[in-house]
């Protein structure tokens, strides 16, 4: 019995410095590459926002799904799900399609602040998830980009 737990003992003080050792993986990158708009109702908007998430990694990184958030000029569009497990090879990217519901009834007193504003700025907020046995971890990512829109004309006076 003395035997099986110093053969535990070693073996737990060995995983410690080997995670102790253990260089820090760099963060994976997250973009938007694509934004879709599918279907419209009058109570919801059906959007595919495909995202791609770059392994800078000299190793695999498997992922196990995760929450993605929508957000144009800092208003509230809704959230996706990604539930399926993907393993991004080492120094590789990966496209994710991810299917958001947009509730257009509480934009419907926003929407004229986001149409009106001469810049369209978005975010994702995206936690991702991975097995357990993970040594990284993943929580939250933003990607925040900027689109100019060119069909609006810019006035002198202020609002």
């Amino acid at each position: 019995m003395v035997t099986f737990k110093r053969i535990i003992l070693i073996s737990m003080i060995g995983l410690c410095a080997a995670c102790s050792v253990h260089e820090q993986p760099e963060i994976p990158e997250f973009n938007v590459s694509n934004l879709q708009f599918e279907g419209v109702t009058i109570f919801e908007t059906s959007a595919t926002v495909e995202v791609r998430i770059d392994n800078p990694n000299p190793y695999p990184l498997t992922l196990h799904g995760g929450v993605h958030r929508l957000y144009v000029n800092d208003v509230y569009l809704g959230r996706g799900f990604d539930r399926s497990n993907v393993t991004i090879d080492k120094l590789s990217s990966v496209s994710r399609p991810v299917s958001v519901r947009i509730n257009n009834m509480s934009l419907i007193s926003q929407m004229q602040d986001i149409v009106l504003k001469p810049e369209l700025s978005y975010r994702i907020e995206s936690v991702l998830y991975q097995p357990i046995t993970s040594l990284i971890c993943l929580n939250n990512f933003k990607e925040v980009g900027h689109v100019i829109n060119r069909y609006i004309s810019m006035s002198s006076h202020s609002c």
